[in-house]
């Protein structure tokens, strides 16, 4: 019996510290990763300076934290700076992130955020980030 709870014991142990390094030595390939999702996905140049991924900071939630988050225009927007935040926060559930119709976010903090929304002559805003030109639905909570 003392040894099986040894062996549970390291295996906790070993997955608790596989939680708390993964974060930590994969860092720069989270980085770059989400860099690259992110401006895949949107009609704008998206640059944050660090970011932080923790497992544990609201568990059993995921918190991604970005710092000085640039949201830049592009064509003719391209000048226009749409968002600026020094500090952004996002948390979702852990099993949100592996569910096949798409992550759900939970909770968006920003701090010290500046806002700049522009409609040019010919009535295009700098807001529509999106890539695509199909209408996307956006679900609330209250759905």
């Amino acid at each position: 019996m003392k040894k099986i709870l040894i062996i549970i014991a390291v295996i906790f142990l070993i997955l608790v510290g596989a939680l708390f390094a993964i974060p930590t030595f994969f860092k720069q390939n989270l980085l770059d990763a989400t860099k690259a999702t992110i401006n895949k996905q949107v009609n704008a140049e998206v640059q944050f300076a660090d970011f932080n991924l923790s497992l544990f900071q609201n568990f059993p939630k995921v918190t991604l934290e970005l710092e000085e988050v640039l949201i830049i225009g592009k064509n003719e927007f391209q000048n226009d700076t749409l968002l600026n935040v020094s500090f952004a926060r996002a948390t979702t559930s852990l099993a949100s992130l592996f569910k096949k119709s798409g992550m759900s976010i939970e909770e968006i903090t920003l701090e010290k955020p500046e806002l700049k929304m522009v409609v040019n002559e010919s009535g295009k805003s700098n807001w529509d980030l999106s890539n695509s030109n199909e209408p996307k639905k956006i679900e609330t909570a209250n759905e």
